[in-house]
């Protein structure tokens, strides 16, 4: 299968870890996937659990809507097939001991807590959800035939990943997916990564408004501040030399300490920054650098 963006070919593109690659993907995308309000708590960070072996690779709670789920991950193969009816089995035994539920509580507490918290996670249900790069295929057939076969309930998520010809697919990507909430026509705007575009109304220092209900892009640091200047001046329709020319000039610093965050420093050359500049994938790329943030 082919995405063709702008005449750019994207392919599918599967990734080789679930933990290296694929994980950081899910817990960037949770609020895309899951709806806003949504934050994802992986496994590795909840210490408490860390010998309780039932234990999905994470969980989601929603502390907008009230909700939370068990999320498994999955990279599809014959060993998740064999493994994830198993698994569901596991999970449900797991959440009917109180004891276990306590301890999840108190690991999500000492990350994020919430006055409703100890109520959600002790007293209601969790929705089970499995997360999985492709559904392709025999393979994908089977898969969810198992996962069907033990529980119907369960919801099975494909995100798959279309990585541009050429280019890093970890730094120029499109991702497909269904999300778990019901998307409103009208709103579909508000769904998508902010693009070079969008950026006509950001004002650089101040708190940067997303093209996501209730969330802001906020520079971090000087190099944060920089990089979104010079995206500012190229959104004014100006290149990518001229832009750092001038945001060299107004800061009266050398234009190679401001080309250097941009290229050398962040995506390895400036040629790959314009390209991602272009693409409308800078944004998404420099939240996963560290270089922006989001608030609420």
């Amino acid at each position: 299968m082919i995405i063709i963006k702008d005449g750019v070919k994207y392919k599918l593109w599967e990734p080789r870890h679930e933990v290296s690659d694929f994980e950081p993907m899910i817990m960037f995308h949770v609020r895309d996937i899951f709806g806003n309000g949504c934050v994802y708590f992986p496994k590795q960070k909840l210490n408490t659990l860390a010998n309780i072996h039932s234990i999905s690779d994470g969980f989601v709670v929603d502390f907008k809507r009230r909700k939370w789920y068990i999320v498994e991950l999955k990279l599809l193969c014959d060993d998740a097939i064999k493994r994830i009816s198993g698994q569901i089995v596991d999970y449900k035994n797991a959440i009917r001991n109180q004891k276990t539920r306590r301890r999840i509580y108190k690991a999500i507490k000492s990350i994020k807590d919430a006055d409703f918290l100890d109520d959600l996670i002790n007293d209601e249900e969790p929705d089970i959800v499995v997360i999985i790069n492709s559904l392709d295929g025999e393979l994908g057939k089977q898969f969810k035939e198992k996962v069907q076969g033990t529980d119907s309930r369960v919801k099975i998520v494909e995100f798959r990943t279309f990585a541009r010809e050429g280019v890093n697919p970890i730094q120029v990507h499109i991702h497909l997916f269904e999300p778990m909430y019901q998307i409103k026509i009208e709103h579909l705007q508000k769904l998508t990564t902010l693009s070079i575009e969008e950026t006509k109304k950001v004002s650089v220092g101040d708190n940067i408004r997303l093209g996501v209900e209730d969330s802001k892009i906020v520079p971090i640091g000087a190099k944060g501040k920089q990089i979104m200047m010079v995206l500012t001046k190229m959104n004014e329709g100006k290149n990518y030399k001229t832009a750092v020319s001038e945001i060299a000039k107004e800061l009266n610093i050398s234009y190679q300490s401001v080309s250097d965050k941009c290229g050398r420093q962040l995506t390895g050359s400036s040629k790959d920054f314009i390209v991602m500049v272009e693409d409308g994938t800078i944004i998404d790329y420099l939240y996963k650098k560290g270089v922006i943030k989001k608030t609420n």
